[in-house]
Formats: structure tokens, sequence, C-alpha cells
């Protein structure tokens, strides 16, 4: 029996703070802008995970995906949300 690794593209919602702070100097993580208003403002980050989705995060649509492929393309920044993990691209 083998295991695989199943990938999952997912987003967040954090604090404009933890942005400046953490995620933002770790390029793993992608910042998909803000949502909400007033106090409700907060900011979508995405990032990959494996093999389960964490209870904190959403799986990321297709919309998002392709913001996130575009980005990571565009700084050659692998892996690509619209690629199978190990394909190589050369």
């Amino acid at each position: 029996m083998t295991n695989s690794v199943k990938y999952y593209w997912v987003k967040k919602y954090i604090s404009e703070r933890e942005w400046n702070n953490y995620y933002s100097q770790i390029s793993s993580y992608y910042n998909l802008g803000f949502e909400g208003i007033g106090k409700n403002k907060r900011l979508k980050i995405a990032f990959i995970v494996a093999n389960r989705i964490p209870v904190d995060c959403i799986e990321c649509n297709e919309e998002e995906l392709l913001h996130i492929d575009n980005y990571r393309r565009a700084n050659n920044n692998q892996p690509f949300p619209l690629e199978k993990i190990g394909k190589k691209s050369y």
C-alpha cells in the first residue's frame, strides 16, 4: 500500500498586523486582499498544505487559484497551483 500526499491550496483570514509582522516575510504565503469593512476588515491569505485542510482554513476557489498561479509564475515561486506537484516546469 502506498501512502500518497494530497495537497490543498487554502485561504485563511488574518489581521493586517499579522501579515506585516509575520506572513509577509515568507514567500509561501500569498496576499489575496482585504474583505469586510470597519472592525470586520480582515486580510485573506493563501498557502499550500498537505493531507488535510486546517480547521481555520477554507479551500481556495478557481479564481483565487488563478491569481496565485499567475503571481507565483511571474516570480518563479514554485509550486504553481494549476500544475501538478512533482511535474518539472522548464
